[in-house]
């Protein structure tokens, strides 16, 4: 299953992706956080907060 949302990009409000693990087929799934205007602070810090509590970021997909 595959999903993919522009719709930020295109009404230009920030959003941030995060890998949040694996699916059953070994694959990278991520997440997508999105804020209206003016929101970067708060989203770069649930973003860090996030990725400190989970650490996802730092593992690999196996070959």
């Amino acid at each position: 299953m595959t999903f993919a949302l522009v719709g930020n990009n295109f009404a230009g409000t920030p959003a941030i992706t995060l890998p949040i693990g694996f699916g059953n087929n070994g694959l990278p799934v991520s997440v997508q956080f999105a804020t209206g205007p003016g929101g970067e602070a708060l989203l770069l810090a649930f973003a860090y907060q996030l990725e400190a509590a989970t650490r996802w970021w730092r593992h690999t997909p196996p070959l």
